[in-house]
């Protein structure tokens, strides 16, 4: 055995020390990559820059008083600051864009006034406002049931979740593109943080103008109808601790809209976007992909063959997934 000398010892560990180096500034480029993006676009609480920073800023600041009223027990005459707040920026957001407001914001505070009118306790600053307001009721809390519920989730059980498989192999035929409206539409009930809906799709009839930036679908990619690149609009998040959550909304949306498609009889794999800014940037450009969102997965869609394989991708055991604290 040929025995190594010392300065190749040396060597190998300046070498991987180098590596190391190198990794951490690529890691720390792209984190500012991402870190600039969110400073610019995301809103703040007061001086919002743009439409979209103070349509998600009301919408944040309304969905307070929906969850308030969807307590068990509402407490009379609770958020106060957050209701003038929330007039104000009404207020301004009509003068602004063209003496347009939001419907549902609306709605929600009528429902804040006739419950605290029911325990006598009125808003004369709101009072005023809502007179001036056309009457809608997008927005609120309304009644359900326990059995309505139910109901309503007794039709996806177990067999609908574990036939869902990431599909890499599509029929010669295009999908309609009112299947890809509908699965959307399925998905746009997707839960979001202060129900502010930064989730985006954008959807490609021409599947390979997107996907050829994504390297992920070699092999079966040339083969689908479709392409969605989801997306998390910037302008609906705020502050250095939701500096994630783009990501959590978006994950949630994209997970939501790969059941429609799977409901709506679709083929669909997801299509992880993992890359350097570099490409990012001449992806954005060449697809139309605002520098307001995140970009969170591209998917690959078409129809389903009638005979088809797929990946069997074991699962672990539930014991590792789900982790019980007792009492």
């Amino acid at each position: 055995m040929t025995q190594r000398s010392m300065p190749y010892y040396a060597a190998r560990y300046v070498w991987r020390k180098m590596k190391l180096v190198g990794l951490a500034a690529k890691l720390i480029a792209d984190y500012f990559y991402d870190a600039r993006r969110y400073l610019v676009w995301s809103h703040g609480t007061d001086a919002d820059r743009t439409r979209a920073q103070s349509t998600h800023a009301i919408y944040k600041a309304y969905h307070g008083i929906e969850k308030g009223l969807s307590l068990s027990e509402p407490r009379p005459g609770f958020g106060v600051p957050v209701i003038a707040r929330l007039i104000e920026k009404l207020t301004v957001f009509a003068r602004d864009h063209d003496g347009e407001t939001i419907p549902a914001a609306v709605s929600a505070l009528k429902d804040y006034k006739a419950f605290n009118a029911e325990h006598d306790i009125s808003n004369p600053h709101l009072d005023a406002f809502l007179a001036a307001q056309e009457n809608d009721q997008s927005g609120g809390a309304k009644p359900v049931t326990a059995a309505e519920i139910t109901a309503a989730g007794q039709t996806a059980g177990r067999d609908f979740f574990w036939s869902r498989h990431s599909v890499r192999q599509y029929a010669d035929r295009p999908v309609d593109m009112d299947l890809i409206r509908q699965a959307v539409d399925f998905a746009r009930k997707t839960p979001s943080v202060c129900n502010r809906q930064g989730p985006r799709v954008h959807v490609f009839e021409d599947a390979q103008e997107a996907l050829k930036w994504q390297p992920g679908n070699r092999g079966f990619g040339h083969l689908a109808s479709r392409a969605l690149v989801v997306t998390a609009d910037l302008q609906a998040f705020s502050g250095t601790g939701e500096r994630n959550q783009p990501f959590v909304d978006g994950g949630m949306f994209a997970m939501s809209l790969l059941y429609a498609l799977h409901a709506c009889g679709l083929g669909a794999c997801p299509l992880a976007w993992s890359i350097r800014p570099g490409k990012d940037r001449k992806m954005r450009r060449a697809l139309g992909i605002p520098n307001s969102e995140a970009v969170i997965m591209m998917i690959s869609v078409g129809h389903l063959p009638d005979d088809l394989r797929v990946a069997k991708s074991h699962r672990m055991p539930l014991e590792h997934v789900m982790v019980e604290h007792s009492a």
